[in-house]
């Protein structure tokens, strides 16, 4: 099951926008963060991320970078440079990923 594959952390979980199928050209999901939480170290592939913070604040990682993001920002980044994040507020985070093509 592909959804053995997402994405691991303390306090998160996914919400698929696009249902897991072969073929798609698009993977979406919601990565909903609880406070404290935070991706399990910075993962790499192949393709290209944009992003979307629907909810909270967030730091973002990306390579030796880090960016401090809010409710409205947006990203894009080539996924082979290794990418991470954490909810650096006091309520839940609610980040939207679009990647191409499907890593997991």
């Amino acid at each position: 099951e592909a959804d053995d594959f997402l994405r691991k952390g303390n306090g998160i979980r996914m919400e698929r926008v696009i249902p897991y199928t072969r073929g798609h050209l698009l993977q979406s999901n919601i990565h909903v963060v609880a406070p404290g939480g935070a991706s399990f170290g910075l993962i790499s592939h192949q393709g290209e991320e944009v992003g979307y913070l629907i909810a909270g604040e967030i730091e973002l990682f990306v390579g030796d970078k880090s960016y401090r993001l809010s409710e409205g920002d947006t990203f894009c980044f080539r996924s082979e440079i290794g990418h991470g994040y954490r909810n650096l507020g006091a309520t839940e985070a609610r980040i939207l990923f679009v990647n191409t093509p499907p890593a997991f």
